[in-house]
């Protein structure tokens, strides 16, 4: 019964809860609906808002976009124009650098002929244009301190000057200056330019003749003929008119005849170096002269001398071959004397005793050749070194006063090769001679060692003669 009762109060209560949820539901239902309605009307105005408002906004747009196509061509024309300015500019810089590597180029011909200029110049021009060239010359074509206009101007006076000295050396120019005359007086006079040929006259009639550069800025006047053309070319200094010598050469020939020297000049070029030279190639000399004189006198065993001992011996006159024997001189005659001192030895005994004449008599016979043979290799050698020395003080010359003249340079050189010359002018006759005297000394020693064979070979057929009648 209270079971039932607990049944029916919950059944109530469920009864009641379900009517209050569907209550509750349908109110939601209700402001579900309100709601809806609410939104599709919102969305209803919100798309009529967007129709409204569609075409000026798509009109804008399409105003935007033809703005920045506008743009984008405006900036492309722009960067074409960057481009063609960048081009133009690579180009300038490009233009501007070629014109400056003429510049230069240009300005390194000229300097190159203000130098070659400047190192042709007469002693009586350098009076006259030095300090011209050195001034273009002192212009360094990289030093970016210098105006290039007074460079350039500098440039167009050294290209005047050349044009002026040209025309006044076709002309015939007339140039007051001082001469050197070949006893080493300086004396005032007038120099006389016609072509490459420079003519000179002292004042006072003291000498005249051809001018040359010597090794200062002062002319060497050479006589021309002995005197023939001293009065011509006076004249020509003085009037403008006279009888001149004429040298094809362009004084080629004349340069040619004042370089001739003589032998001991030539040697005295050698510097320091060629007294060590000749003192071998004098040894070699003396000595080579001993020698041959030695060896061609050397006694040899003559063969009638050999028959007759040979002849006393076979007969056993021994003391009378001994003294045949004494009589030869020389080491010919103590290998015999030695052989028959020792006749009754053994062959081998007798081969050894005269084998030790032969190697003390070497000695003798090959003393003084290696001397010859030292000459001739040390000659070349001391020629090495003073054309090395030589070349060294050379090139100290060209670190002081540049490569301006080549005379002088080519005058260094050769007087370094002076030495080599030496050495090689005495390194091979010695060399033939310390061959041909070596030749000859051991000839010498041959002809002893066949002189001991041949004895040894007579004591041997001796011997045999002799067994021969002891067995008959």
């Amino acid at each position: 019964m209270k079971t039932f009762k607990t049944l029916f109060t919950a059944l109530s209560v469920l009864t009641l809860s379900s009517g209050l949820h569907a209550q509750s539901l349908n109110d939601a239902q209700r402001e579900a609906d309100t709601r809806l309605q609410t939104s599709v009307q919102s969305l209803a105005d919100l798309r009529a808002q967007v129709r409204e408002e569609k075409l000026p906004l798509a009109r804008e747009l399409t105003a935007l976009q033809e703005t920045v196509r506008e743009l984008a061509r405006e900036a492309e024309r722009a960067q074409r124009l960057a481009d063609n300015s960048q081009v133009d500019l690579d180009s300038l810089r490009e233009s501007v650098r070629l014109r400056r590597d003429e510049q230069v180029y240009v300005g390194n011909l000229l300097a190159e002929y203000g130098r070659a200029v400047d190192a042709r110049l007469e002693p009586s021009e350098i009076p006259l244009l030095r300090e011209r060239l050195t001034r273009v010359l002192a212009m360094d074509i990289e030093d970016t301190d210098v105006d290039p206009a007074d460079r350039m101007a500098a440039h167009l006076d050294l290209i005047g000057l050349g044009m002026e000295r040209t025309r006044d050396l076709l002309g015939g120019k007339v140039i007051p200056g001082r001469g050197v005359g070949r006893d080493g007086s300086v004396r005032p006079g007038k120099f006389v330019h016609i072509g490459p040929m420079v003519l000179f006259a002292a004042d006072g009639g003291e000498f005249a003749g051809l001018a040359q550069r010597g090794s200062t800025d002062e002319a060497a006047i050479l006589p021309v003929g002995r005197g023939a053309f001293d009065s011509g070319i006076r004249n020509l200094a003085t009037s403008g008119a006279g009888v001149i010598p004429l040298d094809p050469t362009l004084g080629n020939a004349l340069a040619l005849a004042e370089i001739e020297e003589t032998f001991l000049e030539h040697i005295a070029k050698g510097g320091v170096w060629i007294f060590p030279i000749l003192g071998f190639a004098a040894v070699s000399f003396f000595v080579g002269l001993f020698k041959a004189f030695e060896l061609f006198t050397m006694p040899k065993a003559r063969p009638k001398s050999w028959s007759t001992i040979f002849a006393l011996l076979s007969e056993g006159k021994r003391q009378e071959a001994l003294s045949e024997a004494n009589q030869v001189p020389g080491p010919a005659g103590k290998i015999l004397s030695e052989g028959i001192r020792h006749f009754d030895a053994d062959p081998e005994l007798i081969e050894e005793i005269q084998y030790e004449v032969v190697m003390e008599a070497k000695p003798k016979i090959m003393r003084l050749l290696p001397m010859i043979s030292i000459t001739a290799a040390v000659a070349p050698l001391l020629g090495l070194l003073g054309t090395v020395t030589g070349m060294i003080n050379t090139f100290k010359m060209i670190q002081v006063f540049g490569t301006g003249d080549a005379r002088q340079l080519s005058s260094g050189i050769s007087e370094a090769l002076i030495t080599t010359e030496f050495g090689l002018i005495v390194a091979i006759p010695s060399l033939i001679l310390y061959a041909f005297l070596s030749r000859t000394a051991k000839g010498y020693i041959a002809d002893l060692d066949k002189l001991s064979v041949s004895f040894i070979n007579g004591v041997k057929k001796l011997r045999q003669q002799q067994v021969s009648k002891t067995a008959a």
